[in-house]
């Protein structure tokens, strides 16, 4: 049975994701932006939905206050307060791009230093970007790259879609095919069908697994569009329109909780799983229901979002990376570079009833 290796050993995804992304304000640890935890007064921890002052870095999110955001920002500002820089959290409390255009036209306007930045609407975003880049402002962007590579400098991102699609494909195989057998149907719901990559990665993954295991029927994409109401409905539909339907599978870190919910508020349990990416708080819910049982992934959000960070950082530095460069970045000595734009950092995690109580984001 064809299985992707994991990319990183898993203790020292263990340490990483129990230490690196671990709530701020502990014993060990003051409380960030407090005096003795931050060294420069303009940092903060707050979420902010509007620009009140510069700072060196701004992390820019298509959504703040969820789960997989919050835990990438406590990675990006660990590595920004770390290396003496001020950096802020920015994003609309829901999910809306063009309150994110405001929030990067705001911090344009206000003269920070650097944007690390994730976008759902990969076209919209662009023409901001560019205009920072015009200003002076260097860009990096993760999570989801935007349409031009004209409107940043690099895209750090996790690998390609084919290698994080046949990873999500063979897990949900390898565990559900277990239960169900080497035939049965799957769906799947995204968060954005306006995003290249994730469109991509979901035409991707129905590609892979018709080819892989052609047992396997799918019946359906919706999309939840990050919201947790949105999914949960997607979720529903999916089965009304299904009867046969065994797997949905979650294309975005979101959307297995509200699955998981809607399988059990259907009286699924049993007959219908949950699969794909999630937060980890987000799917033990739904182990503890037996609505999922594994097949599911994802990576540290906050150890991604700080390897972005590091990038900008030696930007500010003069640094400039290429296909060339032997790469020397703290804490990240698997990364390395796919294109002269683009780096690959490569860590993945699957979450199955055994360790899903490691991680806690």
């Amino acid at each position: 049975m064809k299985k992707v290796v994991s990319m990183l050993l898993f203790a020292a995804l263990v340490v990483m994701m129990l230490a690196g992304c671990g709530t701020p304000g502990t014993e060990e640890s003051p409380a960030p932006g407090s005096e003795s935890d931050s060294p420069n007064q303009g940092s903060s921890m707050e979420v902010q939905n509007e620009v009140t002052s510069a700072v060196d870095i701004a992390f820019v999110t298509y959504m703040t206050g969820i789960p997989y955001m919050d835990n990438a920002w406590e990675g990006a500002y660990e590595a920004a307060t770390s290396l003496g820089l001020s950096v802020g959290y920015y994003g609309p409390a829901s999910n809306d791009t063009a309150g994110e255009i405001d929030i990067l036209d705001a911090l344009i306007t206000k003269g920070v230093k650097g944007i690390v930045v994730t976008c759902m609407d990969s076209e919209a975003v662009t023409p901001t970007l560019k205009k920072a880049r015009d200003a002076g402002i260097h860009v990096v962007t993760w999570d989801l790259d935007i349409s031009d590579p004209a409107g940043r400098d690099y895209f750090v991102n996790l690998c390609s879609n084919e290698i994080m699609g046949e990873f999500m494909i063979d897990v949900m195989y390898d565990t559900y095919s277990e239960v169900l057998g080497e035939s049965f149907e799957w769906a799947m719901i995204t968060s954005s069908l306006t995003s290249e990559q994730m469109v991509a990665r979901a035409n991707y993954m129905v590609e892979y697994c018709e080819e892989t295991y052609p047992g396997l029927k799918f019946v359906g994409l919706e999309s939840g569009e990050g919201d947790a109401q949105k999914n949960y409905n997607a979720a529903v539909t999916l089965m009304q329109a299904n009867p046969d339907l065994k797997v949905i599978m979650s294309n975005a870190s979101d959307a297995l909780g509200p699955i998981a919910e809607a399988i059990a508020a259907e009286g699924k349990i049993g007959e219908v799983y949950g699969a794909g990416m999630t937060t980890p708080n987000l799917a033990k819910p739904g182990f503890e229901s037996g609505a999922i049982i594994g097949g599911c992934m994802l990576w540290s959000p906050a150890k991604w979002a700080e390897f972005a960070v590091k990038v900008l950082s030696g930007l500010f530095d003069g640094e400039e990376y290429n296909m060339d460069t032997e790469l020397s970045i703290e804490g990240f000595p698997n990364a390395y570079m796919v294109a002269d734009d683009e780096f690959w950092y490569n860590e993945m995690i699957e979450f199955t009833a055994d360790n899903i109580n490691d991680y806690d984001f």
